[in-house]
């Protein structure tokens, strides 16, 4: 399978891109609680700390963020494209999801009238035997 990596590309920025817009929505109405959430994240104590949120900086971190998650999102896609392709020369997928096994199988078998049946051909599909 060939995943599209444009399309997950601008996917992940676009996720990042609303991640972040209610991550700064959240920071604007609820400062306080939110820098005791990122202290515990981060294992510090920013009680100490500030944060200031402005308008510019909303829109420079917006950006910057949807094009890191973009340009992750491509280049995740892209070598997992790259693996993919690398196993395909040495495993060939069969053409269906089921597993064929063909085997012949000689059976004794009464003679019969013309014609003579001295065996059968049985091909084995999934456990089911198919004479």
């Amino acid at each position: 399978m060939n995943i599209q990596a444009n399309k997950i590309g601008i996917s992940s920025a676009a996720t990042f891109g609303i991640l972040w817009i209610i991550c700064s929505t959240a920071v604007h109405f609820a400062l306080q609680p939110m820098m005791i959430i990122a202290g515990y994240m981060m294992h510090s104590n920013l009680s100490t700390l500030s944060w200031t949120l402005t308008f510019t900086g909303f829109l420079t971190e917006l950006v910057a963020w949807a094009a890191v998650a973009g340009i992750s999102g491509w280049l995740l896609a892209s070598i997992y494209n790259r693996l993919q392709s690398g196993l395909k020369s040495s495993y060939v997928q069969p053409k269906h999801n089921k597993q064929f096994i063909r085997s012949q199988v000689y059976l004794d078998a009464p003679p019969l009238a013309t014609p003579q049946l001295t065996g059968c051909y049985v091909s084995v599909l999934d456990g089911e035997i198919l004479v």
